[in-house]
């Protein structure tokens, strides 16, 4: 297990490790892209759309992608082009054709009711720390910005730091800077107009505790979670993205950076808490055809439509992480290669889902095609319903340029749809607890939509074992943490013919200087202390109908 990790810590610390936006970008660095001709696509206005949705979905699209006239539009909320190549001093260097291709793309956009942003990069920690320590840099930086928003008529700047240093003494530190800086941003962007927003790449693994979660969430509309690159090119092959990382993979995963976030970013700033998932994997020429396995070289990316045609035959399934790989011979030697398909990508969709955040994001859309059945999936899990009973539906006789046409005619999930349908499940618990104390879960609301009695079933889905304080047969239970970490519950309840599946997560916390996986924000134990009270006083309710336990 820590040879497993020591590949990520080392990379990560003495600067060997580039996260998958920095190394897309200086593989595509000295790229000459000529802008398509034409980039219009029908608006869709009928099946499942994302925009009136309560989820966020944002694309990450680089100015190489090339690819203009197949972007999803009908799958995202946001469009982050990518990207604007911000200096020290607050300049701006090669800004890729943001002022035509970018503003053809922000109309496009706008015509499907999806939000477009310039994503800002800098992939320099010196140069970071020199612009966010000079007052005048900043203003620069942000006088700029606001420039080319207003320009363009985009919808707010993405920021992508990678990544904000450690403090050298210097006081205020970087840190603190970065915060300001946000806060600044969208204080002059909210000048112009209020809903140009701010959001933030942040990383998986905040290995320097350089990002402060909580202010920055409060400060931006969304931090931007770059949940990939668990294992890298340099380093030894496994998952690029694992739910969980069971006893094979090294110890961070999706779940322990969203238990992070939870801890640091607070949970009640959940709804500003966006998962980004991978378009891509990642090929190593290996020692052998174990897993885990030893690389003999360095991996290489490859993208999804590329790992659709490996996974044609030999593809393989890892239960703890639930990613697809393939384990094949080459003349050269074993490969080993691990990417993500339809089912992996629909496991984290639940996570999101479970986990109740903002939503998701992906880098990059051009890694598979505009009509790829990716984009299908994620319509159907976070778009809208339409009525495709409803005339207006099916045409573009509203206005396209509207986010909100046609949002009225969405269907109310929450509604009665045919008769005789089973239990509306109403679920609320603590998100947080400390273990050994008592822990209410609360079904008493649930209720069947003809007044059926209902029987109730609980259970633990995953965590750390409990002590049930009460049975399990009753509306409301209680159940006693023993140990740190996420739990999960389910309760099914029926009413003799239909049943319906209702999940909560509890999360047990010490302070963090007890957690032993926790990213130490180096502040007071009293600071600390409220922190964690805060997240014992959040109560969240959730209402589920069917099997599926989608919250409605």
């Amino acid at each position: 297990m820590m040879l497993l990790m020591s590949w990520f810590l080392v990379g990560a610390m003495e600067g060997a490790w580039l996260s998958p936006h920095e190394e897309d970008y200086r593989a595509n660095l000295h790229q000459v892209i000529e802008p398509p001709s034409s980039i219009t696509q029908p608006v869709l206005k009928s099946g499942r759309r994302i925009v009136g949705s309560d989820w966020q979905v944002h694309g990450y699209y680089p100015y190489w992608g090339n690819q203009d006239a197949e972007i999803p539009w009908s799958a995202l909320s946001h469009l982050l082009y990518f990207s604007l190549e911000l200096n020290a001093d607050g300049t701006l260097g090669d800004e890729h054709q943001w002022s035509t291709r970018g503003q053809s793309l922000v109309e496009e956009g706008h015509r499907h009711g999806v939000k477009v942003l310039p994503c800002v990069t800098m992939f320099d920690d010196e140069a970071i720390r020199t612009l966010l320590s000079q007052a005048s840099s900043r203003t620069a930086a942000i006088d700029i910005l606001v420039d080319r928003v207003v320009g363009a008529g985009a919808d707010g700047v993405n920021l992508d730091f990678e990544f904000v240093p450690a403090s050298n003494g210097e006081s205020p530190t970087p840190k603190e800077n970065f915060v300001t800086f946000v806060e600044d941003l969208k204080t002059a962007l909210t000048a112009v107009n209020p809903s140009l927003e701010v959001t933030l790449a942040t990383p998986a693994v905040d290995w320097s505790g350089t990002y402060d979660y909580d202010a920055l969430a409060e400060a931006s509309d969304g931090l931007l979670i770059m949940g990939y690159g668990y294992h890298w090119a340099g380093g030894a092959p496994g998952p690029i993205a694992p739910i969980e990382s069971g006893e094979t993979w090294a110890s961070r995963s999706l779940t322990w950076t969203l238990d992070d976030y939870d801890t640091y970013g607070l949970i009640q700033n959940r709804s500003k808490f966006i998962l980004g998932l991978p378009l891509y994997g990642r090929q190593w020429p290996t020692e052998s055809s174990e897993i885990p396995g030893t690389e003999r070289s360095s991996g290489v990316a490859v993208s999804m439509s590329q790992c659709d045609i490996e996974f044609t035959d030999g593809k393989r399934w890892d239960e703890e992480s639930s990613t697809p790989y393939k384990v094949f011979e080459l003349s050269g030697g074993w490969e080993q290669l691990f990417c993500e398909d339809i089912a992996s990508l629909q496991a984290k969709y639940g996570l999101i889902e479970r986990r109740d955040i903002g939503g998701v994001m992906f880098w990059d859309v051009s890694k598979i095609p505009g009509d790829h059945e990716a984009w299908t999936s994620v319509r159907e899990v976070f778009g809208v319903t339409l009525d495709d009973s409803d005339p207006g539906s099916t045409d573009d006789s509203g206005d396209p340029t509207d986010p909100l046409d046609d949002v009225s005619d969405t269907l109310d999930p929450s509604e009665p749809t045919t008769p005789g349908q089973g239990p509306v499940v109403v679920i609320s618990a603590p998100n947080a607890a400390v273990p050994g104390q008592p822990v209410a879960l609360d079904a008493s609301r649930t209720y069947h939509p003809d007044g059926r009695a209902l029987t109730f079933s609980w259970t633990q889905e995953i965590g750390p074992a409990v002590v049930w304080g009460t049975g399990r047969r009753d509306s409301t239970v209680t159940v006693i943490l023993q140990d740190i970490g996420t739990h999960r519950f389910e309760v099914e309840v029926s009413d003799g013919e239909n049943s319906a599946v209702g999940i909560v997560e509890v999360i047990g916390l010490t302070t963090p200087s007890e957690d032993e996986g926790g990213c130490a924000q180096n502040e007071s134990g009293l600071w600390l202390l409220l922190l964690i009270g805060a997240q014992f006083a959040t109560q969240r309710t959730q209402t589920y109908k069917g099997r599926r336990a989608t919250p409605l």
